[in-house]
């Protein structure tokens, strides 16, 4: 007597599951960080000339170590609202996640940078000397590490990897992806444009009087970070890059700085 209901029971289609979306969806997929477009860009590039020239007209002014960090500081405040304002309308899915590779690829790719940068250094001049903080005679100047450890070494590489590398480079990346369709051709857009604006900046705040290897320095770490961004999909590898880069920097310029004055 129960046949034909248990057969009309089995005969019902399974109920449908939904599926979740994986917990890998990040940024680099399509689709993803939508509500970003070319009006987000075309902000960035305003006001990353705005805090440029912000910046030149507070350090034509002023001549210490604190006036220098101050001009500084005017920068990195619009760069750092402007990320602001733009994570406040999205934030790219698991951009800012940490992993512990990040720290061992960021700091192979620093110490690789640095020793390029010196290697071009020595071709161009023909000898590398100890770069130094100052021309002091061997004497650290005061408030050497205002500028060297607080700015060099925590604000710069934090600001600009995350406007450069976490706003930028990921807007661009998404509109090109957008257009596209191809993440190869938006990852190598985005490196290339983010990378040359990063000149562009650099190049402005040392007044347009930068060497040749300075530029490929630059150029060099504009393409390292934004790759390490692009290939790991997370910031923190670019951060700790910048970080380590400058870090060598400072470190030898210590070591020049108090060699400098032995014998005089």
């Amino acid at each position: 007597m129960n046949a034909p209901h248990n057969e009309a029971v089995a005969s019902e289609a399974p109920p449908r599951v939904r599926r979740r979306r994986s917990i890998d969806h990040m940024w680099l997929e399509r689709g993803a960080n939508h509500k970003w477009g070319w009006k987000h860009v075309f902000f960035g590039l305003l006001s990353l000339l705005l805090g440029v020239v912000g910046q030149s007209l507070v350090a034509r002014h002023t001549s210490t170590p604190l006036g220098a960090f101050l001009a500084d500081g005017v920068l990195w405040t619009v760069l750092i609202v402007t990320v602001a304002v733009a994570y406040r309308i999205s934030v790219p899915r698991r951009l800012l996640a940490f992993r512990g590779t990040d720290v061992l690829f960021g700091v192979s790719a620093g110490l690789g940078l640095r020793f390029a940068t010196d290697a071009l250094q020595r071709s161009e001049q023909g000898f590398l000397a100890w770069p130094q903080l100052a021309q002091t005679d061997g004497v650290v100047p005061s408030g050497w590490w205002l500028d060297a450890i607080v700015a060099n070494l925590i604000v710069a590489p934090l600001v600009e990897e995350f406007f450069f590398r976490g706003f930028l480079l990921v807007a661009l990346y998404t509109v090109f992806r957008r257009i596209t369709g191809s993440p190869s051709v938006a990852g190598v857009a985005a490196m290339l444009i983010s990378t040359a604006v990063f000149l562009f900046a650099q190049v402005a705040l040392a007044s347009f009087s930068m060497s040749v290897s300075g530029v490929v320095s630059v150029v060099l770490l504009g393409l390292v970070a934004a790759g390490l961004v692009l290939v790991t999909g997370r910031l923190w590898s670019a951060v700790v890059a910048h970080a380590t880069f400058n870090a060598v920097w400072v470190l030898l310029a210590l070591v020049g700085t108090m060699a400098s004055g032995v014998g005089a």
